[in-house]
């Protein structure tokens, strides 16, 4: 006979030992959350990189400037799906900015996935963050100066 009371199998855990979601170690330590807290903060973590862009592509003088990776990237989606010739400029903009705050939604939910809650941090967030370019390698910067907006 099993010394397991009536009810109780050897995953039960007593409220004691539990946080609200249910999860042994507590809610952090849950992968879903570790998901939505890294989507959440890469999501929030795209409006300063935003801004550092933007500031650098005014910096820039006029002759220098050509579209950020973040449009490149729209753009040359949307043309292999054969949708960038009907979107006007306030189409592309609405896209580039959907793209580009998923994209970094996308990496801080990978991110909250693949760490433990111990090890996150908004400094460990921010290395990553500026690590992960791989899509923007797909550019060099001649072939990048080449590509329109439409």
């Amino acid at each position: 006979m099993s010394s397991q009371s009536a009810g109780q199998s050897e995953y039960s855990f007593s409220r004691a030992e539990t946080d609200s979601c249910g999860v042994k170690d507590g809610c952090d330590s849950a992968p879903a959350s570790g998901v939505v807290v890294g989507a959440l903060a890469g999501f929030a973590a795209t409006f300063p990189m935003t801004a550092v862009m933007g500031a650098g592509y005014r910096a820039l003088p006029a002759g220098e400037r050509y579209s950020l990776p973040p449009r490149q990237i729209t753009m040359s989606l949307a043309r292999s799906a054969g949708v960038a010739e009907s979107m006007d400029n306030s189409d592309r903009t609405v896209a580039t900015a959907v793209a580009h705050f998923g994209y970094g939604a996308a990496m801080g939910g990978i991110y909250g996935l693949l760490t433990h809650s111990e090890s996150r941090s908004a400094a460990t967030g921010a290395v990553l963050g500026g690590c992960i370019r791989p899509v923007r390698n797909c550019f060099d910067n001649e072939s990048a100066r080449s590509i329109s907006d439409g």
